[in-house]
Formats: structure tokens, C-alpha cells, sequence
């Protein structure tokens, strides 16, 4: 799976179908090998990436089994970045030269039990499973990773400054600079124990009904198509996510002539 972009994900996250049903991509994983890169992912609940070794009687596992996510980009969680399952499938799991930026927490004003992430990445308690995680790079103010296994090899991760890429006409600057201001409307963080109400602040953005708005002051409880003196409708999103000629991270996501490999 290559240059593609996924998202903006999860802005339905205050009032998803089920609880923590708000990540970005999820990879199951059985037997064989797989490759995940040059993909642009933009926006998430809890995280980028969940992976999922599965383990099923019967089938063809081999040693040289190797799922590997290269050469991508993730931008902007309300929590975390990366979690793989403990499982044992005995396939190798690869992360390298991948970049992570945008962490905001904000997780906890649906979960308020909620502890804010302490890692990047995270590997499932004595994961059997080989894991490499080489010369990625991430902007946080916690390490790539905190808890490590004997499974696990870790070199020359970076802790620096990621610059987000620019995309040629797609969701405006004000949204890509951080894609968890857009949310899908709601009155109620309905996953909450408390179903709290959700209260937007000026510049929000939110869809509704098909329609992008953005908030002119601060409210609760007032459905954008119902209140334009609060909320003002926007014309429609672009839809070229192709990057700028000057965007950072050149080489990912959509390109015309498709990219081949």
C-alpha cells in the first residue's frame, strides 16, 4: 500500500459509533508480508497506526514474514502515534525513516480518565514479535519510545522539528496546519460518561449535513445550518491532495503519472 493520503480521519471522534473507534489505520496481520509506504496520514483519535499480528491455526507462516511501514508521514493525534499487539504470529514488524509531528492532547475531554501518551510508539507488553524501528524521526515532548522488550531494536530515532507538508488545494492552511480543529458536528460528546456537552470555540471547524462551517463565536447546542449568526457556511473543500512544488516531505502521497512502486 503506497502513496496515499488518509484523512483527514476520525472527525467524528466525540461521537463515534463505539468507544476508541476513532483511529486511522488499522493492519491485520496473519501470515506473509506486507509494505506500507511514501503514504501521507493525517488525523487521529488515539492513533495512527494499530496493528494487529493474528494468529490462525493452519495457515503458512514462515520466518522471513515481514510487515514493514517506510518512508511515510503522520501528522496530527489527540493522543498517540503507533501500537502493535502482542501476538504472536512471528512476523517481523519494521518502522523506518517514517516521520511523527503534530501531538495535541485532547483525548481527555471525551475519556477524562485519559493519561496523556508518554511514547510514540507502542509495543505490546513481551511482544515475541521482532521488532525494528530505525532512523525515524518525531516531534513530541516524549520519547519515540519509553518501554522496550527484548524483541525490540531501536536506532537512531530523532528527536527533531518535522515541518508539515503543504498540499496543493485541499482542506485551506488554517485547517492542514492542524486537522483536529475539524470536527463532525455535535451537540454532545455522547462517548463520555457524562455525555458532557461539547462547546466549540470561535474558529472552530466543523462539518454538518454535508456542509463545512466555520464558528464565528464561541456556542454549544446550536446546529450550524440553524444559527448563521453563529456559524458561517464555507464553499466546499478542494480535493487535490497532491503536494505543493514547495511542500516539505516531497515524494508521498498522490502523484500524477501514479507512482509505480
Amino acid at each position: 500500500m503506497h502513496h496515499n493520503v488518509l484523512g483527514p480521519a476520525a472527525i467524528r471522534w466525540r461521537s463515534a459509533f463505539q468507544k476508541y473507534q476513532d483511529g486511522n489505520v488499522q493492519y491485520g496481520q496473519r501470515y506473509g508480508s506486507g509494505s506500507f509506504h511514501h503514504n501521507i496520514v493525517i488525523g487521529t483519535g488515539d492513533l495512527f497506526v494499530e496493528f494487529f499480528p493474528t494468529l490462525v491455526d493452519g495457515d503458512p507462516r514462515q520466518a522471513s514474514d515481514k510487515v514493514s511501514f517506510t518512508n511515510n508521514y503522520f501528522s496530527d493525534s489527540s493522543l498517540g502515534g503507533v501500537y502493535t499487539h502482542a501476538i504472536d504470529t512471528g512476523v517481523t514488524i519494521e518502522f523506518s525513516k517514517n516521520v511523527f509531528r503534530g501531538f495535541r492532547f485532547n483525548y481527555e475531554s471525551v475519556y477524562p480518565d485519559t493519561k496523556a501518551p508518554v511514547q510514540v510508539f507502542g509495543v505490546g507488553s513481551n511482544s515475541p514479535n521482532p521488532h525494528l524501528f530505525l532512523d525515524n524521526q518525531f516531534e513530541a515532548d516524549f520519547p519515540f519510545l519509553l518501554y522496550s522488550f527484548p524483541s525490540v531494536t531501536a536506532e537512531n530515532n530523532e528527536q527533531v522539528e518535522v515541518p508539515p507538508v503543504r498540499f496543493r488545494k485541499f482542506m485551506g492552511p488554517e485547517i492542514e496546519q492542524d486537522v483536529r480543529r475539524l470536527e463532525w458536528w455535535t451537540s454532545a460528546a455522547t462517548l463520555s460518561p457524562d455525555g458532557r456537552a461539547v462547546t466549540y470555540p470561535k474558529g472552530a471547524f466543523v462539518m454538518h449535513q454535508g456542509v463545512l462551517y466555520r464558528a464565528l463565536k464561541e456556542n454549544a447546542g446550536l446546529p450550524p445550518d440553524e444559527a448563521p449568526d453563529v456559524w458561517e457556511p464555507l464553499p466546499d473543500p478542494a480535493d487535490d491532495v497532491r503536494l505543493a512544488e514547495d511542500s516539505p516531505q516531497r515524494g508521498l502521497g498522490v502523484r500524477w503519472p501514479p507512482a509505480t512502486n
